[in-house]
């Protein structure tokens, strides 16, 4: 198994960056597509997590983490997984982590890949926190 992980720093709340990397519209804007198989087919799971990554019942104090998982139809040899946890003063951090059974392409273009993707992660939560109406 070949295991991939990009972290990134938001200019956001976990919260904001969760929905705006879970909205299903604008998914291919950011998600490495030449990495990570096509959300349209992809089975989903999204839910909240404590900070030791286990799964919490919704309610409560405000949640400390925030995942998304998915797995392709066309790929079940790659899930992935997104989660997003507050940070100090409004931002917040990211980590994107992919696992291939199988052959994959090589290392550092996957990593690359990943890096890119949080790239443009970080520009579309720019642009809807600092432009008006979004």
């Amino acid at each position: 198994m070949m295991e991939y992980e990009a972290r990134r720093t938001m200019p956001a709340e976990c919260r904001i960056v969760f929905n705006i990397a879970a909205d299903p519209t604008t998914l291919h804007r950011w998600l490495p597509g030449e990495v990570v198989p096509d959300m349209a087919e992809a089975e989903t799971r999204s839910f909240i997590a404590n900070r030791d990554g286990t799964e919490r019942a919704t309610g409560g104090p405000p949640p400390e983490r925030f995942v998304l998982e998915w797995c392709s139809h066309d790929h079940p040899e790659c899930s992935s997984r997104l989660q997003v946890t507050d940070q100090a003063s409004g931002t917040s951090e990211v980590v994107l982590h992919v696992c291939w059974d199988g052959d994959r392409p090589r290392r550092d273009e996957t990593q690359r890949s990943l890096e890119e993707s949080l790239d443009r992660l970080g520009e579309e939560v720019n642009r809807r926190v600092t432009e008006p109406g979004d």
